[in-house]
Formats: structure tokens, sequence, C-alpha cells
């Protein structure tokens, strides 16, 4: 998995907030998309700063979620900043919280989901005596931050950091992380207060034996209903993988994605995979995987995976939909070269944040985000490229909408990209934010049954 640093530039983290109308028909509503005379114009919010001038981004790997909504709209962020892990929240996307510290001592690689109860759920790592672990915080509805949970410890993190994953699934929280040759999956509460016994963490995937060493990195997990109208989970968990070595014919990398089993009482190893991409061939060298996002739609089966990837030193990113409930996948090349992806389920469809940062310098180039959804002709945007930045990276997807009460049930939709970006001292968090007001609410596709591509 790549990562970029800068050694001697500053950084910024910007959380922008771009907007576009976000409805999930196929007829456009009447009217430029043009901000209205009466609504506010576009601002920044500064909301933190801190000299920052190497060491990981502060939304490095975008194969955790740092960004999600929460019941009533709020809006709730974590980063990192300097070794500590951070959290804010915003009830209108004009004004957040003070950043609050969750957690200090080289913590990193935050992740977080909210419940439908507004408790909180934060899972992060941190580097102790040269070893990391994973743990877990929680603040319920209007509650203080809990004592962290250690989940796991002594992980190398070698090639690859437990980088983990939260989601949360009707009143349950799913994690997965990567310890070394392995992908670990723990279904628990959320909140949680005791350490899990060590059986309780299943292993996700099979090691290659012929191919020693064998390494798995960047696991995303997504949740969905197991079928229309039922209440049991459906997980999957998507990694990159590498062997640098042994007998395997398929040395080289690739991009797994796994499915637990209904029943799996033993925690027995999830087999065989239910989508594989295996085009990192050799050479070796220069081949990686560079970025990984997975989201799901609880509701429709839906399955959504972003990914970017290097062979032989030649990029290329794609977009896949896979649908759980019927078994159609279909994928689709967004760029010809490497990038930072980040993809969020909507209503009707997915919200996809890209940073092109081979366009621009230091690891940060063209930022931007776009509403899209796989109907049976193939994807299918519903609206051209938000730009949010020349420079930017890390990005993080999020869909956010209020009805207003005006006249013909006027809409405002709001869609969120949080992002790095260069900055020339300094670094900080802020928030811009811009208002779109549609005309009137077009048709809104029905999407209680699955929109599934073409096989």
């Amino acid at each position: 998995m790549r990562t970029h640093h800068l050694s001697l530039a500053a950084r910024t983290l910007a959380l922008t907030l771009a907007l576009a109308a976000g409805a999930c028909g196929d007829t456009a509503p009447t009217g430029p998309l043009a901000r209205p005379d009466d609504a506010p114009p576009s601002l920044l919010t500064l909301i933190s700063t801190a000299a920052a001038t190497s060491g990981p981004n502060a939304l490095d790997h975008t194969n955790g979620n740092k960004a999600v909504t929460g019941p009533g709209g709020v809006m709730h962020v974590v980063y990192a900043e300097g070794g500590s892990i951070k959290y804010t929240r915003s009830s209108n996307a004009l004004s957040w919280s003070p950043p609050v510290v969750i957690a200090t001592g080289a913590a990193s690689q935050p992740t977080i989901a909210v419940t439908s109860t507004g408790l909180v759920g934060v899972a992060y790592q941190r580097l102790v005596s040269g070893f990391y672990r994973v743990y877990y915080t929680h603040r319920p509805d209007g509650g203080a931050w809990q004592p962290a949970v250690q989940i796991a410890d002594h992980i190398d993190g070698y090639p690859f950091r437990p980088a983990p994953s939260l989601v949360q699934f009707r009143g349950e929280m799913h994690l997965a992380f990567s310890t070394g040759s392995y992908v670990r999956y723990f279904r628990f509460p959320p909140a949680l207060t005791t350490p899990p016994a060590f059986s309780d963490v299943e292993i996700a995937n099979i090691i290659l034996l012929c191919g020693d060493p064998y390494y798995v990195g960047s696991p995303s997990i997504a949740v969905a209903a197991r079928g229309p109208g039922s209440t049991d989970p459906l997980v999957r968990v998507a990694f990159f993988w590498i062997t640098y070595g042994g007998s395997c014919s398929d040395f080289g990398a690739g991009l797994t994605v796994l499915e637990r089993p209904e029943h799996n009482p033993a925690g027995m190893p999830w087999d065989p995979p239910v989508w594989t991409f295996h085009e990192f061939a050799p050479p070796p060298t220069g081949t990686e995987g560079v970025s990984l996002s997975m989201a799901a739609n609880p509701e429709t089966g839906s399955f959504y995976l972003a990914f970017s990837k290097l062979v032989g030193g030649v990029g290329e990113t794609r977009l896949a939909h896979m649908n759980a409930w019927t078994g159609t996948s279909a994928q689709a090349v967004l760029l010809p070269r490497e990038a930072q992806v980040h993809v969020a389920a909507t209503g009707c469809g997915f919200r996809l944040a890209l940073a092109d940062y081979t366009l621009g310098t230091g690891g940060y180039g063209p930022t931007w985000h776009r509403t899209g959804r796989w109907k049976a002709a193939g994807l299918a945007w519903d609206g051209p490229e938000a730009p949010v930045s020349a420079l930017g990276r890390s990005p993080q997807a999020i869909a956010w909408e209020r009805f207003g009460g005006g006249p013909k049930g006027n809409r405002l939709t709001s869609v969120h990209a949080f992002f790095d970006e260069s900055a020339a001292s300094g670094y900080a968090v802020a928030h811009d934010r811009e208002t779109v007001l549609l005309r009137q609410l077009p048709p809104v596709e029905v999407c209680s049954s699955p929109i599934t591509p073409a096989s």
C-alpha cells in the first residue's frame, strides 16, 4: 500500500463541502443548479491549527471511514494529528465543535461509525514499543468518551499497518484490521468496555502456504442485510495482498473480497472469495495496491468497491459494483493511472471522492467527488465532477441531506468531501460550505429493490 509523506512542506487538512443535486431519479430538476440569491456564500471555517512537517497524513488510508452522518443529520469526523486522534462534529454544516482529543501516544489511522441511537464508535491503531495495537473507544449520544478497549496487540506492522476499518449495522459494530498475513474481524456491541477473548476475533482469510512471506493490508469492511427484510448482517471485507517469494505460481499481488459465512460458530476462515482481481502479476517491481475503499447499501445488497493499483509501474483506478442478493457484478475504469479513492453508499447509488495526485506535486493533486449509480446499462453519473482542491489527497466522501419546508418541497442537498490539502505553512482543519437549492424535488427512483448492472 503506497503512502506519501511530506518531509519539509507542511499540510492542511480541509473538510470541504461541495453540493450536488444528489437525487436518485432519471429526471433532472428544471433550471440551473446555481446558488440562490438568499443562500449563504461559500465560507471557510477554521477548526484547528498545528505545526506538522512530516509523518502520516491526517486522513491517511481511505480503507476506513473518517467521516459519517448520524441521526438528525449530525456529521462526525475523526482525524490524526501529531500522534493524537481528534474528533469533531457539526449539526448544521456551518459550525463545528472544538476538536476533542480522544487518543494520544503515537495513535493514528482512526475510523469511525455511528449507530441509530447516536453512539459514536472510533477504532484506531497505536505504536507501542515497536509494535502496533488496535483500540476501540465510544461516546454515547450526549455523553463522554469512554476509556479505550484494546482489541489486538503485538502487530509488527510490516509491511502494512493494521489500518482498521469500522462500520455499524443495526446496533452492532463490525471491525476489520490486518495482522501481517491475516485479516481479522470482530463483531461487538457499540458500548464495549472489556477486551475481547482471543477466540472472539476471527481470521477471515486463508494464506497461500506456498507463498512465504505473504502479507495483507488496507482491509475495508462493509455490511448489508442478507436479503430483503432480513435483519442478519452480510459482512464483506476487501483487502490487498502481496507475496514476495515462495513457490506460488501466482507470485505477485492482488485484491480479494471475502464474505463471512452465515453460520460460522467455529470462526473458520471465509472461503472461497466472492470476488477477486488478480492482475497484479509479475514483474513484482512497481506492483502494489495504492488505495482501497468499500461501502454497502444495507437495504439493497449493493456493495461498491473503489480501488487503485500499480502493475509494473503502470497505474489504474477502478470502481466495481457487486450485488450480493443477485450475484451480479460489473466494474469500470475511472483513470488510467493510480489515485486515492473513497466511496460512500447513498440511497440509490454511491458517492465517490478521488485525489488524482499524480497530476500534482508531493503526493497531492486535483481532488474531486461525484455521485453515480449502477444501472442495467452500466455506470451512470448523476452529474459532473465537483472539484474540491487543486492539491488534495486522502479524500473521504459523505452524503448529507436536509429537507427544507419552503414552497414546492424545496430540498437542500449537500455532499461533503473531506481531504488533506497541501499548504504553504501550518496545519489546519477547515470546512468550506456552499448551498444549492433545487427548484423542486424531481421524481425519485425506487431503491427498495436492488439496482443491478448487466452481468
